[in-house]
């Protein structure tokens, strides 16, 4: 069983299986089947080896698009809720959410220097670093970027935009290659409003940021002064 479309490829076919681990009414169904050809005269026999069937795994395909690239991955959902569980943000979260944020995150891989998002795009998801370094760039009218912070495994994005309903603050590149899990907004506010202890970690994160602007403001400052 499979659908193919503009956002992936969703599957729960896993390969041939012996039909004794299926359920026991396709058992009695295959074995009412066989027993009736037997009968009108077939030349399969009641004691033929047993039918090959499919078996159902909670196996999906996703589909994303990051920059000129469409990417495709295999993701079992209960490994990724396990996986999941092992990320500060996420560990104190039970099984069920762990499988929501599994199933409607999508993992994007980025090349080096390659945008996540730009500063003014709309805030409309959060996104976690899996693997590699991402920079929070700004850009001067003069055309001049500079790299204000580095983001590495397990740093949170664009939590404050989505949390503000307001637009991307700066831009976001990869330094080399680079992984992150996007979550959709809604998703996000979802987790955010039934699990506190998920938002005190959010709130204890965007406190930190916001110290570390702040002193790197009064450096700015200072360097000003000097000059």
């Amino acid at each position: 069983m499979a659908r193919n479309g503009f956002s992936g490829k969703w599957t729960s076919c896993a390969g041939h299986r012996d039909s004794r681990t299926a359920p026991r009414w396709f058992r009695s169904a295959v074995l009412a089947t066989r027993d009736s050809i037997g009968r009108s005269g077939s030349s399969t026999a009641p004691d033929s080896p047993p039918i090959p069937i499919r078996r159902m795994k909670p196996t999906v395909y996703f589909g994303t698009i990051v920059g000129s690239r469409t990417l495709w991955r295999t993701v079992d959902i209960n490994e990724e809720a396990r996986e999941l569980s092992r990320v500060p943000l996420f560990s104190k979260l039970d099984l069920s959410k762990l499988k929501l944020v599994a199933f409607t995150s999508q993992r994007l891989e980025l090349g080096d220097g390659e945008y996540l998002f730009y500063h003014d795009d709309p805030s409309d998801s959060v996104y976690l670093v899996l693997e590699g370094v991402l920079q929070v760039t700004v850009e001067h009218e003069d055309g001049a970027v500079d790299v204000v912070a580095e983001l590495e495994r397990n740093h949170l994005i664009g939590e404050m935009g989505v949390i503000a309903n307001a637009p991307r603050s700066a831009s976001i590149r990869s330094s080399g290659s680079s992984a992150v899990l996007k979550i959709e907004a809604d998703t996000f506010m979802t987790l955010l409003t039934e699990n506190p202890s998920m938002s005190l970690h959010v709130m204890r994160e965007l406190t930190d940021k916001l110290n570390k602007t702040h002193r790197q403001f009064v450096q700015l400052k200072e360097r000003m002064s000097a000059h």
